[in-house]
């Protein structure tokens, strides 16, 4: 009996040691499977935790104001706001016309008459060059010759002029009564103003050499010295 009896205690101790082994394993499985999701979830629960925070600290802030938090993000900022609004560049320098920077005004009031015969004329003469020097240089010549005593002393007489020769194609054309552009107004107004742009001895304007020499030529336009 006694023999019997321990056997049977041996087998049921054996059986105590499994059950116990194998419910340590599943424990060890369950516990694994416990952690791993926690550890999935805890990004965002910090992240809510974090944000519960700073909703309660804001909350006691005035409403005009701004958190520690937000604060301290502003000082973290590797660059100010500042620095990405672009700078404005320096204002482009304006160069001034060669010819223009060059002249003094002549203190004479411009008679419109004489302004608008001049530009009729730098029009029928040149208007289709587009160097504004040579339609300076034909309104001075006009200039020059009036300063001349070899010719008339009037701007009328000048352009008109037709003793010893017709001086000016265009007068005898009607190319003289086409309505100037508002480019060879403006530099007839600059002309009256403040002065011929060419030599004083440039009394010379045709398409080959006349006088003693070529001051200087523009496409077929040339201008020469007395």
């Amino acid at each position: 009996m006694n023999h019997k009896n321990t056997g049977r205690w041996a087998d049921r101790l054996v059986m105590i040691i499994c059950t116990a082994v194998i419910a340590a394993v599943i424990t060890v499985d369950i516990a694994t499977t416990i952690i791993t999701a926690s550890a999935a979830t805890l990004p965002l629960a910090g992240i809510s935790a974090e944000v519960s925070r700073m909703a309660i600290e804001n909350a006691t802030l005035p409403t005009a104001g701004i958190s520690a938090q937000v604060t301290e993000w502003l000082a973290d900022e590797p660059e100010s706001v500042e620095n990405d609004i672009p700078e404005v560049s320096e204002p482009l320098e304006v160069v001034p016309d060669p010819i223009e920077e060059d002249m003094e005004p002549m203190g004479n009031d411009v008679d419109f008459d004489e302004m608008y015969l001049l530009a009729r004329l730098i029009y029928a003469e040149a208007g289709s060059v587009k160097d504004d020097e040579c339609l300076y240089a034909v309104g001075s010549v006009v200039l020059n010759r009036m300063a001349d005593p070899d010719y008339p002393d009037t701007m009328w007489g000048v352009i008109y002029q037709t003793y010893p020769t017709l001086q000016y194609q265009c007068t005898e054309d009607g190319h003289i009564n086409w309505e100037p552009d508002e480019r060879c107004l403006e530099i007839a107004e600059d002309l009256l103003r403040f002065g011929p742009t060419i030599p004083a001895d440039v009394v010379y304007q045709s398409e080959f050499l006349q006088g003693s020499g070529v001051w200087k030529r523009f496409e077929n336009v040339v201008f020469s010295h007395k």
